[in-house]
């Protein structure tokens, strides 16, 4: 991937979820409106390209700020809300991973 293609695709159009976790829920809200609603998202790192410290911190904003900012502004499809999965999806609550 170039340079320009990531850049492209970080932005508030594009498919990859980078940034902050205000900026990481206001794009899944904004691509679960454009197509819908979502189901599922999956959150995946390069464990090469980053520390375990920060692979951990990452891991933890997405448990303490991006899912409960999902599950408080999004619900899940049955109005109950969202949980994460144990292969870290995030899922609407009365559906099932498998």
């Amino acid at each position: 991937m170039t340079r320009a293609s990531f850049d492209a695709q970080r932005g508030p159009q594009g498919a990859l979820l980078v940034g902050d976790p205000d900026e990481v829920v206001e794009k899944i809200i904004r691509h679960s409106k454009a197509l819908g609603g979502i189901s599922r998202i999956t959150f995946m790192m390069n464990p090469a390209s980053l520390s375990h410290v920060k692979l951990m911190r990452a891991t933890e904003l997405i448990g303490k700020r991006v899912a409960p900012a999902l599950r408080e502004k999004l619900g899940g499809n049955d109005g109950k809300g969202w949980l994460m999965s144990e292969n870290s999806n995030l899922l609407p609550t009365g559906r099932s991973s498998a």
